[in-house]
């Protein structure tokens, strides 16, 4: 299982915490647009590992295996430390790439697109991004280390990249030095010239120190994404650089221009484009009214998600994948209503009524608890949706 699951009671409460802390301040606090959109690309990041983590994790060992140039002990301290240096580089290979070269960039967008800097941002991760990094981390295979040792590192990192995610932590003395901070991390989300393409360490900001990429802090960031992106959808978040990749490459006067637009870096402007406009400020948000059952559906798509990751192996497959198209569907459907679209009560109404009666059959057939408890809770949304309506209320 990822250990982000794991650890998401403690983010829960710390970001709780923030969220109190910016509102006392009279800062922006968390917008809940923002942080249900957050939410979405995490649930959908990681549905993507349960279906794939397995995979790579198989090809790791294999690569290790058969390939790998030595043994790596895990009993020895010493290799635990090049373990973690090893990690730190290939991360940095895989980050630094995706911000110079267009393809790569439109995968790890989404972690860019929100226009605030908090907790919720560590949470933005992108689906296709995910299967990218895995590439970049094979050479830690070919060196020897095992899976395990991979695996406790990674997931100590991916914990880590949680904290550095805030406003609310200045300046951390000498730490400043060796390590990726708040502050550094500030840095590389801040779309100011003297900003960009700066500071990618995961643990440390050694590499971006010896390798020229490293830049201080010297004033609060402007953040987002210069193109911006104007919809909550996390499945629009994952695949609107991609759209505008190939959008641009149609324009492109020759076959070689198509093909140069996806391999440039994300800066590079051709003469025969109009300048890119930047786009910002997109705050829609769903009605009011619906607010509670929203954060509700996605409490529910985040229980149904965990759910998924401790039992996957052990529930009947045709139930994971049923489970698995149902958050999908929740996803795309709760946070069409962020959005404002006009089909959204038409197709949550038609997800959940299609939810009770697929579960049924399912607990009726095979007689699965699991089964039948989501026909409950199907049924208690479909109730609160039509509560939560205007005029519907007693």
């Amino acid at each position: 299982m990822d250990p982000l699951l794991l650890a998401v009671p403690l983010f829960l409460l710390l970001m709780a915490a923030e969220a109190i802390v910016l509102a006392r301040r009279g800062e922006r606090s968390y917008r809940l647009n923002d942080f249900a959109s957050a939410i979405a690309c995490a649930l959908l990041d990681q549905l993507g590992i349960l279906t794939l983590g397995a995979l790579y994790l198989g090809l790791y060992t294999l690569l290790q295996e058969r390939f790998g140039l030595v043994h790596v002990s895990p009993r020895s301290p010493l290799a635990w430390i090049a373990c973690v240096i090893a990690h730190d580089l290939a991360y940095y290979a895989y980050h630094r790439a995706s911000h110079r070269v267009n393809v790569l960039w439109a995968a790890h967008a989404v972690h860019h697109q929100s226009e605030e800097y908090n907790f919720t941002v560590s949470f933005r991760q992108g689906a296709i991004a995910t299967v990218v990094t895995y590439a970049f981390y094979a050479p830690l295979a070919l060196a020897g280390f095992p899976v395990r040792m991979f695996l406790v590192v990674h997931g100590v990192y991916q914990v880590y990249q949680f904290f550095v995610h805030t406003r609310l932590v200045s300046r951390l003395g000498p730490l400043e030095l060796v390590l990726t901070t708040p502050s550094h991390h500030r840095v590389h989300h801040g779309k100011d010239r003297a900003f960009v393409d700066r500071n990618y360490g995961g643990f440390t900001i050694l590499f971006d120190r010896v390798l020229g990429t490293f830049a201080a802090e010297t004033h609060e960031p402007s953040y987002g994404v210069p193109r911006g992106i104007r919809s909550w959808s996390p499945f629009w978040a994952n695949l609107h650089p991609f759209a505008e990749l190939w959008a641009r490459s149609r324009k492109a006067p020759t076959w070689k221009d198509a093909i140069a637009v996806w391999f440039v870096a994300p800066e590079r402007a051709f003469a025969w484009e109009p300048p890119a406009r930047e786009t910002s400020g997109y705050d829609r948000t769903a009605p009011a009214e619906l607010a509670g059952y929203l954060v509700v559906q996605l409490v529910h798509a985040a229980l149904v998600t965990m759910g998924l990751a401790y039992l996957w192996s052990a529930l009947p497959q045709w139930l994971a994948r049923g489970c698995l198209v149902f958050v999908w569907a929740a996803l795309a459907s709760v946070m069409s209503f962020f959005d404002r679209k006009t089909w959204a009560l038409m197709v949550e109404r038609a997800r959940l009524v299609v939810g009770i009666v697929g579960f049924a059959a399912a607990a009726i057939t095979w007689k699965s608890g699991v089964a039948a408890l989501l026909v409950v809770a199907c049924a208690a949304s479909l109730a609160m949706l039509q509560g939560s309506l205007p005029g519907k209320r007693s």
